[in-house]
């Protein structure tokens, strides 16, 4: 296993400038541990068992065993709504506030979608950021559809906080961690990290890694703000694949594997895949297999177990955007389920194809001329809060936030465009429309138009 994973890092390396990773794989209660690359590339630092990592939604498994851990101890149940433990408790629509659970909260299935947008604004504190996602809409009916929607991890840790008179970190430091004889560390406390090595971040720009910048904001930590060493994960499969008897009952457990919603559509010759709180799940060569992985800006993993087999794996890299933690973690699946081993050369392909596409609309956006005629202003959103318009030397800009767009004229609408300071191959793009004396946007992320009223 060592040999062939150290071959998947160097040919993703080769291909993306991918610095650094490490990988364990559990296979009846045996662990062999791959460590590659460098977690400080400028100062020639190596990988190692005492390298920490972000794992980004990877700590979604971790809320959600939080969540397992309140109910066994009575606090609330995972099919009771909200608003009777918590009446301030609430989304945009009042008859959907009504009835979310902590069930649907951490399986995604409210109606909301992403409104990752909103996290521009990087509100430290979790009760003013949570008082935003009162104003939040969905998009589907009420348990009808799939919709991943990293705030309703955020809003849990709102409502365990309320509900137990407990923070979330407490619950996940004290309770958890403590319990389960772990060393992770939760991004969203000051000083964690500490006299410990943590893998400096980075991202690939197609053909070389860049250094990037933390996420630190502290607010989002119930979404994704575990740090953890490869000797972490492994632990923590472990305790997930043999019961998680060291935390809680085994109803709690059961209530942690089932699954919730269908993911979506089901492919040709596919199993369907399915949420259950903090894991994905499906069928793979006649096994149940439960995984989640994890993204954000500098970093990436995935992990997952087998039920009753002592069985599992685990894969984190300090390069963003490399997809080096899917391919990994392909080859590893297959190992732990009997499956055709993945094609790691295809995966790599299809990769620098997506790469040149995702080029080509940079190139598409830098092209289009500055916006003419943008009235300036100030904009306001009741959950999303505020943006301005700026016009300086007849070029039109739209502040959100951390993010400063671009305004640029499209066909009938504005886009927004950004382009990334630190990798200049890096951007984002939202759809700007006129509306009256005020604006529509757009983030790409789901199907809303966000209404901005002109108050300045």
């Amino acid at each position: 296993m060592i040999q062939k994973v150290t071959e998947i890092f160097e040919k993703v390396r080769a291909a993306t400038g991918l610095v650094g990773g490490a990988a364990v794989l559990i296979r009846n209660g045996k662990a062999e541990t791959c460590y590659f690359g460098y977690s400080d590339r400028e100062a020639g630092l190596p990988i190692s068992e005492k390298t920490y990592f972000d794992i980004a939604s990877c700590t979604k498994s971790f809320t959600a065993m939080t969540a397992a851990l309140a109910v066994d101890k009575g606090w609330f149940d995972w099919d009771t709504p909200v608003k009777r433990y918590l009446p301030e408790f609430g989304v945009a629509d009042p008859e959907l506030s009504e009835k979310i659970t902590v069930r649907d909260l951490l399986s995604h299935r409210t109606g909301l979608p992403r409104h990752d947008f909103i996290d521009n604004l990087q509100i430290p504190d979790r009760d003013e950021v949570c008082g935003r996602y009162r104003f939040l809409a969905a998009t589907e009916p009420y348990r009808q559809a799939y919709q991943y929607c990293n705030q309703m991890y955020v809003y849990f840790g709102y409502v365990l906080e309320h509900i137990t008179g407990r923070s979330y970190e407490e619950w996940l430091m004290e309770d958890l961690a403590k319990g389960a004889g772990l060393g992770i560390r939760v991004r969203s406390v000051p000083g964690c990290m500490e006299g410990l090595e943590h893998a400096k971040p980075y991202r690939t720009n197609g053909k070389e890694a860049c250094r990037v910048q933390y996420s630190l904001c502290p607010s989002e930590a119930p979404d994704g703000s575990v740090r953890a060493r490869i000797g972490d994960l492994e632990k923590w499969v472990r305790l997930m694949s043999t019961g998680a008897r060291e935390l809680i009952s085994d109803t709690q457990y059961q209530q942690l594997l089932k699954k919730n919603i269908q993911t979506g559509p089901v492919p040709e010759g596919k199993e369907p895949a399915f949420y259950t709180m903090g894991w994905r799940t499906t069928r793979r060569g006649g096994k149940q297999l439960y995984h989640h992985s994890g993204d954000m800006k500098g970093f990436n993993a995935m992990m997952g177990f087998l039920p009753g087999e002592d069985s599992g794996f685990a894969v984190v890299v300090n390069t963003n955007g490399t997809r080096a933690h899917e391919m990994v973690s392909e080859y590893l699946m297959d190992l732990l389920c009997g499956t055709q081993l993945a094609d790691t050369d295809s995966a790599i392909a299809a990769w620098q194809q997506d790469r040149v596409q995702y080029d080509d609309r940079r190139q598409r956006m830098e092209a289009l001329p500055f916006a003419e005629g943008v009235a300036a202003g100030v904009y306001e959103h009741p959950g999303y809060g505020l943006c301005t318009v700026t016009v300086e030397d007849g070029k039109a800009f739209l502040q959100y936030g951390v993010m400063r767009y671009q305004l640029r004229q499209g066909d009938g609408e504005l886009t927004g465009y950004w382009k990334s300071p630190l990798v200049a191959e890096d951007y984002d793009a939202i759809t700007v429309r006129k509306d009256g004396d005020g604006l529509l946007l757009n983030a790409g992320e789901n199907s809303l138009w966000l209404p901005f009223k002109k108050v300045n």
